[in-house]
């Protein structure tokens, strides 16, 4: 993830989906991203360390379950807008 996120500019967006826990992979490529200028917009619990990390944040309950839900209908609804 961070090779890919190096490839990134200041002219990108990232978008970060997170339910819980803490992954240091993901952590890291999204540090590398915002270091060279990427917006990240994060769909995450608000109080999750990659919601920091972002300029924007579309917050998620905190239960697990409930975030995996709240995903895969945000998930759905971007793809239904994209692909229509």
């Amino acid at each position: 993830m961070r090779m890919t996120a190096s490839t990134l500019s200041d002219d990108h967006l990232l978008l970060v989906l997170v339910t819980a826990g803490a992954d240091n992979i993901l952590q890291s490529a999204t540090l590398q991203a915002r270091t060279q200028g990427v917006t990240i917009i994060a769909l995450a619990p608000e109080n999750h360390a990659l919601a920091n990390m972002a300029a924007g944040i579309i917050p998620l309950p905190d239960s697990p379950q409930l975030a995996r839900y709240a995903l895969l209908l945000l998930v759905d609804l971007l793809n239904d807008t994209l692909i229509a």
